[in-house]
């Protein structure tokens, strides 16, 4: 597992919510499977308009963007540290993606 680390200067107060909460939001499997339906459905529908439609290119062009989608996807998790070096703290965010 990687670990990050993160220095700030008086700002830990602020920080440990907003990257807990982001936790919250990604950290459960059910976004990045939504995600992956619907770019494999859209890709799916992107070869259908290429091979029927008359835009022989729509693939191509809308293939880049499905492949940034999918690999944010797949983002690792890492266990993220705060340093706080006004204040002399640490915090650590386990599994954040």
């Amino acid at each position: 597992m990687l670990n990050l680390e993160i220095y700030t200067v008086g700002g830990i107060d602020f920080l440990m919510p907003v990257f807990r909460a982001l936790v919250i939001f990604l950290g459960g499997s059910a976004i990045a499977s939504f995600v992956k339906l619907f770019v494999i459905s859209g890709l799916l529908f992107a070869i259908w308009i290429s091979i029927t439609g008359r835009d022989k290119l729509f693939f191509v062009k809308h293939f880049l963007m499905a492949v940034f989608l999918v690999n944010l996807s797949f983002a690792p998790i890492v266990n993220l540290t705060i340093i706080d070096t006004k204040y002399n703290r640490i915090e650590t965010v386990s599994n954040f993606p």
